[in-house]
């Protein structure tokens, strides 16, 4: 009994060494393939106030996700998500959780929360591309912006009202940092140097539910036009104030517009606004794209989702091309579902958009388009 015992001990010791030698080379192997992926932190507003955007860009980037693993010769790569909430506060813990610290490559999405995060990030990361509308976000260490731009938006707004002849603008906003600044910095110099008076700006917050006072001291002075930025929430309180007051048609309307939920056509008629292109000439490409979104979501993707796919493919072909820095990007050219992007030599980026307006059919025709 004594031999048997010995023989069966020793049975049991040869499995459990055999066990533990397959468990450590799987483990290993599971390490090593881990390592083989490249990871892509993307920290998007998914709870909070501008949720809906934080929605539409993971969904965005799951697309990225799926085509970068369908593309021949591309390293396998991989975009990991965390929760901003849409503050400079939760950007900055988000940037510290595990699955997204250590990555080289980020995605940032809101203006306040790339400033947050590229504080923290911007010794550790190879390039930080920002959703941000903000003109001077490039001005951050390692940052490209490859959305669209304030910046952009105010000149052909600007170049629309002197087409028009205007001879007084306003302008109301949300007050964010880069609406404040682009108001400041690139509207008021630019309706100076066309001969057109600035009346001032009003701004608003996300808690307000009326601009109803605000709208009737900026009717007092008289403007031609008054120059809007929103997320798109107040659009319509915004539009239907203003019908009631007889300025709704003065209002130019901004980015936001376009993803202004429940809008009713009656409030777009005959009212003037800038836009990316796609949006209002639609392209087989964008086309197709919406399709795919929708099929996959069961909702209707709107410009955020289209610059952030964007904005995650073009980071995935310079990912595999070992050029995804900030001068790997600038000076270069990129076309995407949103059309031609061209990065000038601060990998600030250029677009296909256009001054448009909705005609009394509530049918949008282009008026004028950047050309580049």
């Amino acid at each position: 009994m004594n031999k048997n015992k010995q023989v069966l001990f020793g049975v049991i010791a040869v499995v459990i060494v055999l066990c533990v030698v397959v468990a450590l080379v799987i483990h290993r192997g599971g390490e090593e393939k881990d390592q083989d992926v490249i990871k892509i932190g993307a920290i998007l507003p998914l709870t909070g106030n501008l949720s809906f955007l934080g929605e539409e860009e993971r969904n965005a980037l799951s697309l990225v996700n799926e085509d970068m693993a369908r593309i021949e010769g591309y390293p396998k790569m991989q975009i990991v998500f965390a929760d901003s909430m849409g503050t400079a506060r939760d950007g900055l813990s988000a940037y510290h959780h595990p699955d997204i610290r250590n990555t080289r490559h980020l995605i940032t999405s809101l203006t306040i929360v790339s400033e947050s995060v590229n504080a923290a990030a911007a010794d550790n990361v190879d390039v930080q591309l920002a959703l941000s509308v903000h003109p001077e976000i490039t001005a951050r260490p390692k940052v490209v912006r490859p959305y669209y731009g304030l910046e952009q938006e105010i000149d052909l707004a600007v170049q629309l009202f002197r087409k028009l002849g205007a001879e007084r603008v306003a302008a109301l906003h949300i007050n964010t940092p880069e609406a404040a600044d682009a108001v400041a910095e690139y509207l008021v110099p630019l309706l100076e140097k066309n001969n057109i008076e600035f009346l001032g700006a009003e701004t608003y917050t996300f808690a307000d539910t009326s601009l109803r006072n605000i709208l009737e001291k900026i009717r007092s002075q008289d403007p031609c036009f008054i120059y809007t930025h929103d997320f798109g929430n107040m659009y319509p309180i915004m539009l239907r104030e203003a019908e009631v007051m007889g300025i709704r048609t003065r209002i130019l309307g901004g980015l936001g517009l376009l993803t202004a939920p429940n809008l009713p056509n009656e409030l777009k008629k005959e009212l003037y606004f800038v836009s990316p292109t796609f949006a209002i000439a639609p392209t087989e490409q964008y086309l197709n794209f919406i399709e795919r979104y929708q099929e996959r979501f069961s909702s209707k993707p709107t410009f955020d989702g289209v610059y952030t796919y964007d904005a995650g493919m073009l980071l995935a072909k310079h990912i595999s091309r070992g050029t995804a820095t900030v001068s790997g990007i600038a000076n270069s050219t990129y076309e995407g579902i949103s059309g031609k992007m061209k990065f000038d030599d601060r990998a600030r980026v250029q677009l296909d958009i256009s001054a448009a307006r909705y005609n009394a059919n509530g049918v949008p025709e282009i008026l004028i388009s950047t050309d580049f």
